[in-house]
């Protein structure tokens, strides 16, 4: 298993990756995993963790801004690549980074 940031991770198989939130369970306190998407290649993996985690940002009991929302965005991109180039081998991060240079950046 992957661990992508915070309680995200992802599991590989052979048909591709299943993205998953590291939970409690309420009834037993024991670790679970909540699928949250099946996914064709990592980068696909990276945008179904920002989403989920915007969603719960966006969920959360404060209200905020679009401005944040988009801010908050942009923050977990930066940790993901962060922490992609800590951890990679300089072949896969490079892809990546390549990859991910070329999306537009949200705001």
């Amino acid at each position: 298993m992957l661990h992508i940031i915070d309680d995200y991770y992802v599991k590989g198989d052979t048909l591709g990756y299943t993205v998953m939130r590291q939970k409690e369970s309420k009834k037993t306190g024991d670790t679970i995993y909540s699928t949250l998407g099946y996914c064709t290649s990592l980068a696909e993996c990276i945008d179904i963790v920002i989403k989920d985690s915007t969603q719960e940002k966006i969920n959360g009991e404060e209200l905020i801004e679009l401005v944040e929302a988009l801010k908050f965005i942009k923050c977990q991109r930066r940790r993901i690549d962060e922490a992609i180039k800590e951890s990679w081998s300089d072949k896969y991060r490079d892809e990546w980074l390549s990859e991910s240079m070329n999306k537009p950046e949200e705001n």
